[in-house]
């Protein structure tokens, strides 16, 4: 039911989703400030990121967040930060269901929603909980691999649940300024064989990075990838509608057959 009801919204809404995805402290929400040009999620080293953060064109930066209880108000980017964050809601006992950023960025167009969603992991069970109930709604993934650590099974775990969802992926080396030019070539090429061995699919990996120093790397990402993908919004979008309402019927069938 919930799936059906989350399809039926999807229905509604004209938005291209692009979510990010990754464990905890992976750096998502460094990258979509930097991505935007506005300093306006928080960000941390401990779980930060309590609900699924929707960030979309507007004239002006403005801030709206949606209760359980069916109201919604327009708050300070103070105040949001405080109802979004882990540390100030901690598993979302605010109870809020949506939480929507306007952001004059001329990287964003209309129609185009970028998505902050909780970490997953161990530390953020309750935010797990809440980017797993968001995956309806999205259409593009963008998995965060932390280029300070490894590829583990829990990353290769969400892309599954990714893909099983009807999602299409990629992947992103984040934090990329942590390694020289020669070590970053061979951590890119060692997880883009892990992940092609795991998945039985050519995966290619993307070096990014929040820093000022780095931010080619995302210029470059965003110019390579996602901008073509933006301009073919709604024919993607239809297809991502597409996908899901076929995996849900597969799903209904195979479980009236058992």
């Amino acid at each position: 039911r919930p799936r059906l009801d989350a399809l039926a919204n999807r229905l509604e809404d004209n938005h291209f989703e692009v979510a990010l995805f990754g464990r905890v402290s992976s750096g998502k929400s460094s990258l979509l400030n930097r991505l935007l040009g506005f300093d306006l999620l928080p960000v941390g080293i401990n779980p930060i990121t309590a609900v699924p953060t929707r960030l979309q064109y507007g004239p002006a930066v403005r801030a709206i967040v949606s209760f359980g209880t069916g109201t919604s108000n327009e708050v300070s980017i103070k105040e949001f930060a405080k109802l979004v964050s882990e540390r100030e809601n901690p598993g979302n006992q605010k109870n809020v269901a949506r939480a929507m950023i306007e952001v004059p960025s001329n990287r964003l167009s209309e129609g185009i929603v970028l998505v902050d969603t909780p970490g997953l992991g161990s530390l953020a069970k309750r935010g797990a909980a809440e980017t797993l109930a968001y995956l309806p709604s999205c259409d593009l993934a963008l998995l965060l691999v932390d280029a300070g650590s490894t590829l583990n099974e829990e990353d290769i775990g969400t892309l599954r649940i990714i893909e099983e969802a009807g999602i299409p992926s990629l992947v992103l080396l984040s934090k990329s300024d942590l390694l020289s030019e020669n070590d970053l070539s061979h951590a890119t090429s060692y997880i883009q064989e892990q992940l092609s061995r795991e998945l039985h699919r050519t995966v290619t990996v993307h070096a990014v990075s929040a820093m000022p120093e780095s931010t080619f790397l995302l210029d470059q990402f965003f110019q390579k990838e996602l901008l073509p993908r933006f301009q073919q919004a709604r024919e993607l979008r239809s297809e991502s509608v597409g996908r899901k309402v076929e995996i849900l019927r597969q799903t209904v069938i195979s479980t009236l057959r058992s």
